[in-house]
């Protein structure tokens, strides 16, 4: 069979499968948990749907789960708030090296 995954939550091990050799090749759209249907539809924006309800429905019983993602997002963040400070302690660097030293920028 020549399939389609059209989406995947790698951590949580859903996905939305067409025709693959998990799901029969009926046109409908298929969401997964480690290979087993747990729902079905016509419609791929109804599939991402139920594959969101999932995925939100696993994380609430299982609180010890963290997203990957968020995780990056944290230190992605963090990295920017660095970047930032460093961006204007560098502008004042900057700015104090214009003014010259005793007589200013003419000098002495």
């Amino acid at each position: 069979m020549s399939g389609q995954v059209l989406k995947r939550v790698t951590y949580l091990g859903l996905a939305i499968e067409r025709g693959t050799e998990n799901v029969p090749d009926d046109g409908r759209y298929y969401i997964t948990r480690h290979g087993e249907v747990i729902n079905s539809a016509l419609s791929p924006t109804i599939a991402d749907a139920y594959l969101e309800m999932a995925e939100e429905s696993i994380l609430a019983d299982n609180p010890d789960i963290k997203n990957p993602r968020d995780l990056i997002n944290k230190e992605q963040a963090f990295n920017d708030i660095i970047s930032v400070r460093g961006a204007s302690r560098a502008a004042a660097r900057a700015k104090a090296n214009q003014r010259g030293g005793k007589g200013g920028r003419g000098g002495v």
